[in-house]
């Protein structure tokens, strides 16, 4: 019977600190809620919309939240960056003349430009961090001055224009077709880093000038240049025929052309390679390295433009044969190699 009298005021006492708890609880949630609208009211008092863009970004400590703001600010501009400049330079692709509009190029196009839209940031700042109590996180705010990136970016935009003009306006007096390939292809570069640029002036409501040249026409230029470029290949060392027979496949594969002889060519692919057997103990294989150099001079200007090295191992069960698969697995490398250099 003591026990029956003792159990009620047992389960009062329980469940009035049940009760306590649960209205602290609710106390604190409305704190921090209350804190937060102060947080966001003073936020907007010193950053307001028309003169800063502003982003939040949380974490378990203020360097952590403060990286998340920036990179949640980043994030906001990459994404209509990325859309607006891929779908701005597919349309010039397109009216090149060009038949790329098929879905690989549209993502070879946004590849480049979610590459260059990373560029330097500059400009954010992270400023006000606080913590918030109930989900024991710190929380920051990344914040840009729409005055400052216009003035910043505006001018990227005037020099890569300055730039673009500069190059065209050489072009006629360059000495070689490769010269001017390489001209018309630094202002494509140009180009893409000037709409990455633009487009982040739109994202902050300011305007830019209109393109200073006809892209449409120089990308056509670019491709006719390219293809009246001719390559002559020499090539000497362990299966020579092959490395040379290998190069011209995959170069005239991507577009270009062989000439008959060394005086008329306008690019001059030397290629040197070496072949040799490994000892592997692996029975029944016979493994191969090849290493293979190859230098590209511009004809017209005496300029060595470029050189490569590359070597790579391959196996067969016949050792001439895997002697022969390294050699065209390399020059394949090599191609790959002296292709980005017309891209």
């Amino acid at each position: 019977m003591r026990f029956m009298k003792f159990m009620p005021i047992v389960l009062f006492a329980v469940l009035g600190g049940c009760l306590t708890t649960g209205a602290d609880m609710a106390a604190d949630k409305k704190a921090d809620q209350q804190a937060q609208t102060k947080q966001a009211a003073r936020s907007a008092a010193h950053y307001p919309d028309a003169e800063y863009m502003t982003a939040e970004g949380s974490g378990q400590s203020e360097a952590e939240a403060k990286d998340r703001a920036l990179a949640e600010l980043g994030r906001i501009f990459e994404a209509k960056v990325v859309s607006e400049t891929s779908d701005t330079m597919s349309s010039v692709y397109q009216r090149k003349g060009a038949s790329k509009a098929t879905e690989a190029f549209t993502q070879e196009v946004r590849e480049k430009v979610r590459v260059t839209s990373k560029m330097a940031f500059e400009g954010v700042q992270a400023k006000d961090v606080w913590f918030n109590d109930s989900e024991r996180m710190f929380h920051a705010l990344a914040v840009l001055n729409r005055a400052d990136a216009r003035a910043s970016w505006g001018g990227k935009v005037k020099e890569l224009d300055d730039r673009a003009s500069a190059e065209l306006a050489a072009i006629d007096n360059l000495k070689s077709r490769f010269a001017r390939f390489r001209a018309l292809a630094a202002i494509e570069g140009f180009w893409l880093e000037r709409a990455v640029f633009a487009s982040r002036l739109r994202v902050i409501g300011a305007q830019t000038p209109p393109l200073p040249y006809d892209m449409a026409q120089i990308l056509k230029d670019r491709a006719a240049v390219k293809s009246e470029v001719t390559l002559f290949i020499e090539a000497t060392g362990d299966e020579a025929d092959i490395m040379r027979d290998a190069l011209a496949s995959q170069l005239t594969a991507s577009g270009f052309r062989i000439a008959e002889g060394r005086a008329s060519a306008d690019l001059l692919v030397t290629a040197t390679v070496t072949a040799r057997p490994l000892d592997i103990n692996n029975p029944g294989w016979k493994f191969s390295r090849a290493e293979a150099t190859a230098t590209l001079k511009d004809v017209g200007t005496g300029e060595d433009v470029a050189a490569v090295t590359k070597f790579v191992r391959t196996s067969h069960v016949d050792a001439k044969e895997a002697a022969r698969k390294s050699v065209r697995k390399v020059a394949s490398d090599i191609s790959m190699e002296l292709n980005e250099l017309f891209k």
